[in-house]
């Protein structure tokens, strides 16, 4: 191999890492979305294409990341809907903030803390991030609820133009 050749390798490698820091851990192809997860979860369920569940090693925080179609509605009546049933399970919903393009939630109950993140995507569609772990961690998780908003996200491709709910809602 030339020097040029194994220079040119060495660059390809010494690139990869940085390169791999902008995609996203996980990438939902079904729904077309992606999420950076936490590096130390572990996969406990994954479903048919729908998303997968994971927890920490402790097993005392849960995080489910999954895609749904909204058929005949939008992204914010689909979280009000969730936001009632989570209600009605015993949650207190104490923050809300819901948008046409995302929404978030959060809530506790029993001494455990809920936090939803939900971003439109293309075809009707929406991914959700859902985080529930112990309320005694709640400063301890602060940067991972920051990481799942900063990065769930819609997959390349599908810009807000495109994020128009199903042909019944036009």
């Amino acid at each position: 191999m030339t020097m040029f050749a194994k220079m040119a390798v060495a660059a390809v490698l010494l690139a990869a890492p940085a390169l791999a820091d902008d995609q996203p851990d996980y990438v939902n192809s079904r729904f077309g979305f992606g999420i950076d997860l936490p590096p130390d979860f572990i996969v406990i369920h994954e479903s048919n294409g729908d998303g997968m569940r994971l927890a920490s090693p402790d097993r005392k925080t849960l995080l489910s990341v999954f895609g749904t179609n909204l058929l005949d509605k939008s992204l914010e009546d689909e979280v009000r809907e969730r936001i009632d049933m989570q209600e009605k399970n015993g949650w207190q919903i104490s923050y809300k903030k819901i948008s046409p393009g995302s929404a978030s939630f959060s809530g506790s109950r029993d001494g455990r803390i809920l936090y939803v993140r939900a971003v439109a995507l293309c075809d009707g569609a929406a991914g959700f991030a859902w985080l529930e772990y112990d309320k005694a961690a709640l400063k301890k998780h602060d940067p991972l609820v920051r990481q799942l908003v900063k990065t769930l996200h819609p997959a390349e491709g599908c810009a807000a133009g495109n994020l128009a709910p199903p042909p019944s809602q036009q």
